[in-house]
């Protein structure tokens, strides 16, 4: 036994002196990014208005740049509780009308995977009753007049989508009148609202402070009776007046929550499903923990003491190794210290090599897998920062080279033909990889005047003479499009802040091909093409007119492209690899500008990104993260902060919805679309060369091929040449780079699953567990077909 306890002291301070010698050689403790990496200058854009969604009262003192696309934004978006009427109805068409297909803002009863529009315009009653749903894991929560409604939901899988679906497993609220509410703070992990109560000459509150990842709910209550109460009944105790610090509560779903207080309170239980009630006004903390097995009461109960009221992020880097820093500020409720910060930590947490004690390993159960218990206030884990620069790390092949070169020739006079932001982006963007496979290729004047093609038509937006010009937002604190202020449905919901960094991204990496060989041109542009990036993932904190990485959410490792818009699943993103891309950008754009530290910036926000893509979007048949049949389809269409949806906004097609998740096609693809991934992907995918009806489009089958040359280089060569069409935002040439550069694997024969096949004719009504999915017919969709391409 002592042997056995020297050993385990010994591994301890081995792994304390292997983790202080990283971090030492990372430099933690100095140097971190994000003190000022971008000049903070005045909006360049002209300013405009922009009243949408706004709740000046929920925002509190609060004033712009605000975090439009926050975690927990359906705190204050809209009525900041739940949407109702006909008005909501209005808005949930909008944004159905914007992206192309309708989605899940429906009844508890029911779950709308992919209903088409008219369902909701012709039903009110399926828009009457959507929750505004937070997601800070393991618990879902929903703000009400009073308090906090709290869930820890169960899961719901079907063929095309995997649910957390909420439910009011506890209320805890103040039984005294509530007059208004309001945030009180919020970083990157946290959040603090007050309910204000008018009693005691309105010195009473309610005060939630909620932490990502805490098992945790914590609640402050000055001078106010607190009120406890469920949708299902109250098994234990009943009919009992308890005095005390420690409280069970077992409801008849067969769970069992445990309540800790700061100091003694006597709770009122009553029989069935009456609420348990304080009949004295109390002043302190309470925090409610649902207990998953006996086991875990022991280490819930000693943590107990120590919650989180603030937080912050730190991120910093060596070479190609970044490390990730979150420090936790608590507070006691004994104010004694007692144990220590008890938080969870999602898969790609843990995967990062994340450093702390841990407890209560995969236990509280997620729409992202299992979570671990950490123990500590400050987490450090660690990325691998992708080598890659403006070109593959391999060459071309040499006898490919004359193809690409004759495709490069007729591929450089394609010029972008749309003029809404993000199609026109995408092309420009497009065309920007062709003018650095030119500079590999040595074609300088090929592509010097692809560079001046480029900037006769960037130079409309930057100069704001263009239909959908670009203003700044003055009441929130962005760049958003004349179109989108006008019709908040244009540009993918620009002025709801949806979808910036797929549209800046794009304008971010032509922006980074210009300046990389006409540094006069940049800075002249300097400070246009700087505040694109400062709207879409800002380094700076202290910005006065953007908010700090409006996207990106650093608990979860990746973006979210929802904005202002109230979803009943909260946030959501469909394009990973878009989001993966927009960093990307930043990272070329340092390097255009001779700025690492900018570089860097955008070097680690996508690393993260792509690594909890890989843990989150796409699924090997190691993955444990989604059950069948869901797993089956390699892949997810939408990540919500409830659900996965194996969809698109524009269609159901399911070229469109693997699809989606690899374009563009650029360097650091390599470093996103895995080959034992793809080998695994492709036969789902591959279903749609074999489809009658409706027809492949050779704009999509381009992104087929060039997915099969992850694995079979020579297979995909021969069917890129039969190609005649490509995306607006793709090229042959750039087809034929990426397959060229690929390793050599040669074939690879592989078998298609049989998976279930979209619905043709009359939409479907399945039931899932009590559940109803909607879907909509490939025929429905297919206008949609060419949404996003």
């Amino acid at each position: 036994m002592l042997r056995t306890m020297a050993v385990q002291r010994a591994s301890k301070v081995f792994w304390a002196l292997a983790a202080s010698t990283l971090l030492l050689s990372l430099g933690v403790e100095s140097g971190w990014i994000g003190s000022r990496p971008l000049p903070v200058t005045y909006p360049s854009y002209e300013m405009t208005r922009n009243l949408n969604s706004m709740n000046r009262t929920l925002w509190g003192q609060f004033r712009p740049p605000l975090p439009t696309n926050a975690w927990w934004g359906n705190l204050v978006n809209e009525a900041g509780m739940e949407v109702r009427g006909y008005q909501s109805l209005q808005t949930l068409c909008e944004v159905t009308v914007a992206y192309g297909i309708a989605r899940s803002l429906s009844p508890p009863e029911i779950v709308n995977t992919s209903g088409s529009m008219p369902l909701f315009r012709q039903n009110n009653d399926l828009a009457e009753w959507c929750p505004q749903i937070l997601a800070p894991l393991p618990y879902l929560l929903r703000p009400s007049t009073q308090g906090l409604v709290i869930c820890y939901p169960n899961e719901v899988a079907a063929h095309n989508f995997v649910s957390r679906h909420f439910a009011e497993d506890l209320q805890i609220e103040s039984k005294d009148p509530i007059v208004h509410r309001h945030i009180l703070h919020h970083d990157e992990l946290t959040v603090s609202m007050r309910w204000q109560s008018s009693v005691n000459n309105y010195n009473s509150h309610v005060k939630a402070l909620l932490a990502r990842g805490s098992p945790y709910v914590t609640t402050e209550f000055k001078n106010v009776r607190p009120l406890i109460s469920s949708r299902f009944q109250r098994t234990s105790p009943i009919q009992k007046r308890i005095t005390g610090t420690k409280f069970k509560i077992v409801l008849n779903n067969g769970q069992t929550w445990i309540i800790y207080t700061s100091s003694s309170i006597t709770l009122t239980f009553r029989k069935g499903f009456d609420k348990v009630e304080s009949t004295e006004p109390f002043t302190g903390v309470m925090r409610m923990a649902l207990l998953l097995h006996p086991s875990h009461e022991k280490v819930l109960d000693q943590n107990s003491d120590m919650y989180t009221t603030k937080s912050d992020v730190h991120l910093n880097y060596n070479g190609n190794k970044g490390v990730i820093k979150f420090s936790m500020t608590t507070a006691s409720m004994s104010r004694k210290n007692r144990g220590n910060l008890l938080t969870l930590a999602l898969p790609h947490h843990i995967q990062s090599r994340i450093r702390g004690k841990r407890v209560l390993e995969e236990s509280y159960d997620t729409i992202k897998g299992r979570m671990t218990g950490i123990i500590g206030k400050t987490w450090y884990f660690f990325e691998e920062l992708p080598p890659v620069s403006w070109r593959s790390p391999r060459g071309m092949d040499g006898d490919k080279i004359p193809e690409i070169k004759r495709a490069l020739q007729r591929d450089q006079f394609k010029v972008p033909v749309s003029i809404d932001l993000y199609q026109f982006a995408k092309q420009l963007a497009g065309l920007g990889r062709c003018a650095l496979i030119a500079d590999e290729l040595n074609e300088h004047e090929t592509a010097r005047n692809i560079r001046e093609r480029m900037k006769e038509h960037i130079e409309p937006w930057y100069e704001g003479t263009n239909a959908h010009r670009l203003l700044y937002d003055v009441d929130w604190g962005g760049i958003v499009t004349w179109q989108s202020i006008q019709d908040r449905m244009q540009d993918f919901g620009s002025a709801m802040y949806n979808d910036h960094h797929f549209q800046y991204g794009y304008m971010t990496y032509a922006a980074a091909v210009i300046a990389k060989e006409d540094k006069a041109w940049f800075n002249r542009r300097k400070d246009k093409v700087l505040e694109l990036v400062r709207d879409y993932a800002n380094p700076n904190r202290d910005d006065s007119f953007y908010p700090y990485a409006r996207h990106f959410d650093f608990y979860m490792g990746h973006s979210w492209a929802g904005g202002l818009w109230v979803f009943g699943a909260s946030k959501n993103q469909e394009s990973s690899s878009e989001a993966v891309n927009s960093y990307y950008a930043i990272h070329l754009l340092g390097e255009a500008m001779g700025n690492n530290e900018i570089s860097q910036w955008g070097r680690m926000l996508m690393a993260m990104e792509i690594r909890s893509t890989k843990m989150y979007w796409h699924i090997t048949s190691k993955s444990k993260i989604y059950p069948q049949p869901f797993a089956r389809n390699k892949v997810v269409g939408i990540l919500w902060s409830t659900r996965v949806d194996y969809s698109t906004w524009f269609g159901l097609n399911v070229e469109f919805i693997h699809c989606i998740q690899y374009q563009p096609f650029t360097p650091i693809t390599e470093y996103l679309l895995g080959k034992d991934w793809m080998a695994e992907a492709y036969p789902v995918l591959s279903m749609a060369l074999s489809r009658a009806e409706p027809k492949l489009s050779e704009w999509w089958k381009g992104y087929i091929v060039m997915a099969h040359a992850i694995f079979a280089k020579d297979a995909a060569w021969g069917e890129l040449r039969a190609l005649q069409e490509f995306d607006l935002g793709n090229s042959a040439t750039n087809a034929m780079y990426w397959i060229a550069t690929r390793p050599s694997t040669g074939s690879k024969r592989l078998t298609i699953p049989a998976l279930p096949q979209p619905t043709q004719g009359k939409p479907q009504l399945e039931k899932k567990v009590g559940h109803a999915s909607l879907t909509i017919t490939p025929q429905d969709a297919k206008k949609f077909e060419n949404r996003r391409v």
